[in-house]
């Protein structure tokens, strides 16, 4: 009988994807899929392991309003990627050492706004958005990139 080995990426693995649907914060909540693209490969030293354009997917797992102080948090954790046609597990968190992405709002063509850290909460499967002065229906756009890592659960 041969068995296949289960597939599992290596630890320590860089990447970066963006969402592919936008998140309108009026209506976000925990539970809701999120969809993404790799926007670079995951790969070893020698090779790709996963191609850019690969689907990847996740949950928000809860979305946190602070009216009072015009912010909002969208907590998400990464649970697949496809690979070759097949959805396979994916364990990552998010890049400790990102602090801001650019992302498009209001007229401007792109503004910077403020994520934090992108640190864990309380599970470091779990990416916190921290976004700060917008408003109340603040739509995120698609196309929202964030850096990942791989780790061994």
């Amino acid at each position: 009988m041969i068995r296949k080995r289960a597939f599992s990426l290596p630890p320590d693995l860089k990447f970066e994807l963006a969402f592919i649907e936008p998140i309108d914060t009026a209506v976000a909540a925990g539970g809701d899929l999120i969809t993404a693209k790799l926007v670079t490969p995951i790969r070893d030293r020698s090779s790709i392991l996963v191609p850019a354009g690969s689907v990847v997917k996740g949950h928000i797992i809860q979305v946190k309003r602070l009216y009072a102080l015009k912010s909002f948090t969208v907590d998400v954790r990464l649970e697949t990627v496809d690979v070759k046609g097949i959805s396979r597990p994916l364990t990552a968190r998010a890049d400790s050492e990102v602090r801001r992405f650019a992302v498009e709002t209001g007229s401007r063509l792109s503004q910077r706004v403020e994520l934090g850290t992108l640190g864990s909460s309380q599970d470091r499967e779990v990416a916190v958005f921290k976004f700060r002065d917008v408003d109340p229906r603040y739509v995120v756009k698609s196309g929202l990139r964030s850096k990942w890592v791989t780790f061994e659960p």
